[in-house]
C-alpha cells in the first residue's frame, strides 16, 4: 500500500489492523524528515501488531525518496561478491 503526504492516513492503519495489508512503501512526499518517518512507522507497526513491512523506493542515484538520508550506492555500482 502507499499514500499521499507525510501523515499516515486512518485507512492505512485500519487495513493493517484488520490484516487487509501487510506492508507500506514510502515515497518522497511521505518522508520529509527522519522524525516524520519514525512517527509514521511507529504508528504502522502498532496497528499491525509489530508485523508491518515498511519499505522505501530508495534506489540510489538521482532518485532519493529519503532526501534526508545520506547517499547510497546504487545496485549497479555495488561490487559483486567473489
Amino acid at each position: 500500500m502507499s499514500y499521499d503526504g507525510p501523515e499516515v492516513p486512518g485507512y492505512i492503519l485500519r487495513r493493517l489492523r484488520q490484516g487487509q495489508g501487510s506492508g507500506v512503501i514510502l515515497f518522497g512526499p511521505n518522508a520529509p524528515d527522519a522524525e516524520t518517518v519514525r512517527r509514521g512507522t511507529d504508528r504502522m507497526q502498532r496497528a499491525a501488531g509489530g508485523a508491518a513491512l515498511v519499505a522505501t523506493d530508495q534506489e540510489g542515484g538521482d532518485i532519493r525518496s529519503l532526501a534526508f538520508a545520506g547517499p547510497a550506492v546504487s545496485q549497479a555500482d555495488q561490487p559483486t561478491p567473489e
